[in-house]
């Protein structure tokens, strides 16, 4: 099994160890993404030709160095935005250093999601931050840049975020967005009075701790009435990673969609061509047996605009552009008009989203998930028709949390994080079956041994006899054995009655360890640690973090 020991981390009374296994073993794994983790040289004709590690990156910085970029105002913008957010000094001298022609930027990004959202928005900062300290100490003058992407309308994505409560339960928290803002980008909702609602729903789910009375003065002072929600978002991270350098950006400033009239235009007036390279690009990936991410269709339009208050998706028909709802329709003339004059009205899809960072951003790389390195393997084409160089993506660090009491749990049955990804019933079976049943499960294996060798034997006679016997006989043997497992059922699940408290432990890692039946870092939030450990957990998550991830790693965490 591919796993091994890494690096250890020791800060304060706490004491972190972390653990790699291997992509390959864990589940919902695609190939596509196995491939690029692994064995890169398969998917390169998918990608950038710059494969995505520390050597070829250095060999990189030259031809992103040698683009122009508007340097000064996206300086300008960032310390404006960065004042607001509240970020660190050392924040304040990586935006200045943005400014030199030979400063590249690390960036990965991440819709606002409520109160973070999921562990993997702070595992993808760590790792722009792990990544440019990398770099930097090989002579490059890297910065970690998080685009917050605050033009994202999915509401119900980023209204709602999963804690686990104080008896371990996993427990949604929800902040209920007005109807009537439907469609509106995430930027122009503003919070209510009823987010002080939501943070005490928050707060009540959390443990009492020496953490808790900082954590609740950042969380308040972020999620306040009348700041929208992705400046509150901001407001968070800036709080949590100030022991860092992390850039936080907001790309729906006006003076930064002034700066991508030139591409917004130029996506309009290539549209057909941008179906075309993408349908056959994206032909070749699935003709390679990878999957498509996205879905590329012949009406496709990389680009959103604000229509009557909402973001709006636009599809292409017949040499016209319309709102995919059909309300309303545009000539290319007049939608660059709109391009041209209002820029502030269009946002790009997750298509050209890339393009769009790398037009305001000198980005060396991306760091991005899973789903992002699937749907850049689509995007390839785009660099070159129009005529920038594609910086490549690299993968975020994946990581679990495990505290303590978990890893003891665990030890004490003879259980691998990787057993949980059987299942809880399978787990809570092999439980009850070495630890609490004895010798029982040998007994009905015995049984269930000397029924099938009987039967057959029976089937054997019948056959004999009569051979239209041997269907019944069939039969006869599927049902005796059927009841035999629903008898062993119904005794293993006494058993764990019997077992209550082994059963509620159990079920308590289930949702701390892979919560739904997926990986940890896809649901619950940070909150959750930082209230039981303090935010001095995250320079320490850091710490043992790779600065080039190929593996998941299991961080335990120990007091």
């Amino acid at each position: 099994m591919a796993r091994h020991q890494m690096q250890q981390s020791t800060h304060s009374m706490l004491h972190l160890t972390g653990e790699h296994i291997s992509f390959r073993n864990l589940p919902d794994m695609t190939s596509l993404f196995l491939d690029f983790v692994h064995e890169f040289n398969r998917v390169r004709a998918f990608y950038s030709t710059i494969e995505p590690n520390r050597h070829a990156l250095l060999r990189f910085v030259p031809t992103i160095t040698s683009e122009r970029y508007p340097r000064d105002l996206l300086a300008d913008v960032l310390r404006e935005q960065n004042r607001e957010f509240g970020s660190s000094p050392a924040t304040f001298d990586r935006i200045e250093q943005l400014r030199a022609p030979d400063t590249v930027a690390v960036v990965t990004g991440q819709q606002a999601g409520l109160f973070s959202g999921p562990l993997y928005t702070i595992l993808k900062a760590l790792t722009a931050i792990k990544v440019s300290r990398d770099l930097r100490t090989h002579g490059i003058a890297a910065v970690p840049i998080f685009w917050i992407e605050c033009d994202d309308h999915d509401h119900a994505e980023v209204s709602q975020t999963l804690v686990l409560d104080r008896e371990g339960r996993l427990t949604p928290v929800v902040y209920p967005i007005a109807s009537s803002l439907a469609g509106k980008p995430i930027k122009e909702v503003a919070l209510t009075e009823e987010i002080h609602h939501t943070i005490d729903h928050l707060l009540g789910l959390l443990p009492t701790s020496e953490f808790m009375p900082q954590l609740e003065q950042q969380i308040r002072q972020s999620y306040t009435p009348a700041t929208s929600m992705a400046v509150a978002f901001g407001k968070l991270l800036a709080h949590w990673l100030r022991d860092f350098d992390l850039v936080l950006l907001d790309p729906t400033d006006i003076r930064l969609k002034s700066q991508l009239i030139s591409l917004f235009s130029q996506a309009i007036q290539r549209t057909p061509t941008i179906i075309e390279r993408l349908l056959e690009h994206t032909q070749r990936l699935t003709d390679a047996g990878y999957h498509a991410q996205l879905r590329i269709h012949d009406r496709l339009v990389p680009l959103f605009i604000e229509y009557e208050g909402k973001r709006s998706a636009l599809v292409y028909e017949a040499g016209r552009f319309a709102l995919k709802n059909g309300r309303a329709a545009f000539t290319e003339e007049e939608l660059l008009r709109i391009a041209q004059t209002q820029p502030e009205r269009i946002s790009p899809s997750v298509v050209l989203r890339p393009l769009v960072q790398d037009t305001l951003l000198p980005t060396l790389v991306y760091v991005g998930g899973p789903s992002e390195i699937a749907y850049f393997a689509q995007l390839t084409p785009l660099a070159a028709l129009f005529e920038r160089p594609a910086a490549p993506i690299m993968m975020r660090a994946s990581a679990t949390l495990v505290e303590s009491r978990y890893s003891k749990l665990l030890q004490t049955y003879g259980l691998t994080f990787e057993d949980l990804f059987r299942g809880f019933d399978a787990v809570m079976t092999s439980i009850v079956e070495t630890s609490l049943a004895g010798d029982a499960a040998a007994q009905f294996d015995q049984a269930q041994l000397s029924f099938e060798r009987r039967l057959n034997e029976l089937r054997h006679l019948v056959a004999n006899v009569d051979a239209t016997l041997v269907r019944a006989a069939d039969t006869t043997k599927e049902k005796i054995l059927g009841h035999l497992n629903q008898l062993r059922t119904k005794f293993n699940e006494a058993q764990a009655r019997k077992a209550e408290t082994i059963y509620r432990q159990i079920q308590r890692a289930f949702n701390t360890l892979y919560p739904t039946g997926e990986l940890q870092e896809r649901h619950l939030n940070v909150v959750h640690f930082l209230s039981r450990y303090g935010l001095g957990l995250l320079p320490q998550v850091l710490d043992v973090l790779d600065a080039w991830p190929s593996d998941h790693v299991i961080i335990r965490i120990s007091v």
